[in-house]
């Protein structure tokens, strides 16, 4: 019979791989018949000139129900994706489209004027133009010694 001596490092380490395993992001892939997964929205935002470029990959969500929120320098996009009822769930051999509602939420690197602000929705992708604000945000704070 062999001894093993109680090693809180190892233990810890065990632990450690095991909440890693739990919350790779394979652990939460979707599994047959899941249909209300909440996933983060893809974006691209790029600067060009005075105007923040923001595409958001948004496929299967009718315009409708989509929804973008700008206050201060945070961008909000949601939106569902309603369920497919023209199939019973007994039929499907094979379901991967997600439904529900996805959200995202991202802070710019300043902040916009929203009320110029213009949206198209065309084959699933957003596409959001933000003016850059022309009220500056930055003030000089004087030292007093």
């Amino acid at each position: 019979m062999t001894l093993l001596r109680r090693s809180p490092t190892r233990e810890m380490v065990t632990l450690r791989d095991s909440l890693d395993r739990f919350f790779d992001e394979r652990f939460f892939t979707p599994m047959f018949g899941v249909e209300n997964m909440n996933e983060s929205i893809p974006l691209d935002i790029i600067e060009e000139g005075n105007d923040l470029k923001v595409k958001a990959s948004m496929p299967g969500i009718q315009p409708q129900n989509l929804h973008v929120e700008v206050v201060d320098d945070r961008l909000h996009i949601w939106g569902e994706a309603k369920v497919d009822k023209d199939h019973k769930e007994e039929a499907y051999h094979l379901r991967e489209h997600r439904y529900g509602r996805v959200e995202r939420m991202v802070t710019l690197p300043y902040p916009v004027n929203s009320d110029k602000a213009k949206a198209e929705f065309k084959d699933g992708m957003l596409n959001l133009t933000l003016p850059k604000s022309t009220e500056t945000p930055r003030k000089e704070i004087k030292i007093i010694s």
